[in-house]
């Protein structure tokens, strides 16, 4: 079986209308759709999420700015796939850094992002980047289970 990986389309992405462009990038990039859907956002699934985001950075704020930007929000999550690939690492580089001021302009966040992190610690909220995509195939497995059950 080829390797998996999940991916996340955030709210700020979903409002500027790039939901179907960025699914188009990922498959002219030869990934392939196992499982997809829209979701509205709770906050226990969230939370649960970015858990070990909270845990690493301890930022006393983060737990409420995640919810402000997600709560109540529309998502797609997507499981996608490439045979004989690392979709893992093939996807992260499509979508750029994870502070867009430091992706490639030819990444996803690179061409529509014009946040940075550093605005988003100076002004205490989440940082909208467009994606989030799982960074290891643990990551995979938890995220997929978490969104989609098993």
């Amino acid at each position: 079986m080829d390797q998996t990986t999940f991916v996340l389309i955030k709210p700020d992405a979903m409002k500027l209308g790039l939901a179907d462009m960025i699914l188009e990038r990922f498959r002219q990039e030869g990934l392939t759709v196992l499982r997809s859907k829209k979701v509205r956002v709770e906050k226990e699934k969230i939370l649960a999420h970015y858990d070990d985001v909270l845990k690493r950075l301890n930022k006393d704020y983060l737990t409420q700015a995640i919810l402000d930007e997600f709560l109540d929000q529309d998502v797609m999550i997507f499981v996608l796939t490439e045979a004989n690939q690392d979709p893992i690492t093939h996807v992260r580089t499509i979508i750029g850094a994870t502070d867009p001021a430091k992706a490639a302009p030819t990444s996803l966040r690179g061409q529509f992002i014009h946040d940075t992190l550093e605005a988003s610690i100076i002004e205490k909220r989440w940082l909208r980047n467009l994606i989030h995509a799982s960074d290891s195939p643990e990551a995979v497995k938890k995220e997929t289970e978490l969104w989609f059950g098993r």
